[in-house]
């Protein structure tokens, strides 16, 4: 089989390979076709026969890395351009009856992107954006949102796909969330993190400065650490790094240090919530899961405060 004047993705750049992603296939790219050094997040155009099996074991390395299966060896690849990424808002238009994706429009963006023309595919600037990119985390988007319903998010320029989909969400969520972003390793992520908590967050930030200057500057050995981040719609804030437990430094990631804060951790939720099923002591596990992600909120401030 040929894939001729194609467009993909470029996912994964690893020694002389790059691997473009076309449709959620992978397309291997050797260097003896390679006129040009490629980035990831560059849009190309292609064309490819089907992989051997020796080609799916050349690129095996990059695969993994990019996470898209081999299927197709590229005998010629032309750059087109560096696909853009879109902070935006917008409505709900439609929501798959399983839950597992849903459609939103740029309603409310300030430059909403215009609209590609490909040849013999009907194209569209919706936005797709999968479950696991939508905030709150729920196993059925129609339990959480509603067609309608306004939402913000970033999103990612990407080749369209068979179906004509030029964009894809990285991160969207309803406007109860604060969006922020963190840069690391060449890379950028993307939270949500619940406007509540930036709330709390800036209240006792207020308090901590208040108290600090009604006390005084405070001694050089003070193992006391902040750090800031911004977020897409407040005003800069400091956060604390969680203190020591059990004479374990939080970004220790010992097995004893874990076992340390996770053991702190259950025994003020079970304190603060006796009645909660998560206290019981034969659904620990489940109690693990919610303290993972206590601790994911905490990585992402973090992160993004030390990134900005």
């Amino acid at each position: 089989m040929r894939l001729d004047n194609c467009q993909g993705t470029v996912v994964g750049v690893i020694h002389d390979q790059v691997l473009v992603n076309y449709d959620g296939e992978g397309v291997l790219f050797l260097k003896n076709v390679l006129t040009r050094a490629y980035k990831i997040d560059e849009i190309v155009q292609f064309s490819a026969v089907s992989a051997t099996a020796v080609d799916i074991e050349v690129g095996d390395e990059i695969a993994k890395s990019a996470r898209y299966d081999v299927k197709w060896k590229g005998s010629e690849i032309k750059f087109i351009k560096l696909a853009r990424t879109i902070r935006g808002g917008g409505v709900v238009l439609k929501i798959d009856p399983k839950g597992q994706f849903m459609f939103v429009d740029w309603k409310f963006s300030a430059a909403p992107p215009a609209l590609v023309k490909i040849e013999n595919i009907k194209t569209s600037t919706n936005i797709l954006c999968p479950k696991m990119r939508c905030k709150p985390k729920t196993e059925n988007l129609n339990e959480v949102f509603k067609v309608g319903q306004r939402v913000q998010y970033y999103a990612k320029e990407q080749a369209p796909s068979k179906h004509g989909v030029c964009w894809k969400a990285q991160i969207v969520a309803d406007m109860e969330h604060d969006l922020i972003t963190e840069d690391m390793a060449g890379r950028t992520y993307y939270h949500a993190i619940k406007k509540s908590e930036m709330k709390k967050l800036r209240n006792e930030n207020t308090a901590k400065k208040r108290g600090s200057a009604e006390s005084g500057p405070s001694s050089s050995s003070s193992s006391a650490s902040t750090v800031q981040y911004n977020s897409s719609t407040s005003n800069q804030v400091m956060f604390e790094k969680p203190p020591n437990v059990g004479g374990y430094d939080f970004y220790d990631c010992s097995l004893e240090a874990c076992q340390a804060r996770f053991k702190a951790f259950a025994e003020e939720f079970r304190a603060n919530n006796p009645n909660s099923i998560l206290a019981k002591p034969q659904l620990e596990g489940l109690l693990q899961l919610q303290y993972l992600n206590h601790v994911e909120e905490q990585m992402s401030i973090i992160r993004a405060a030390t990134s900005s």
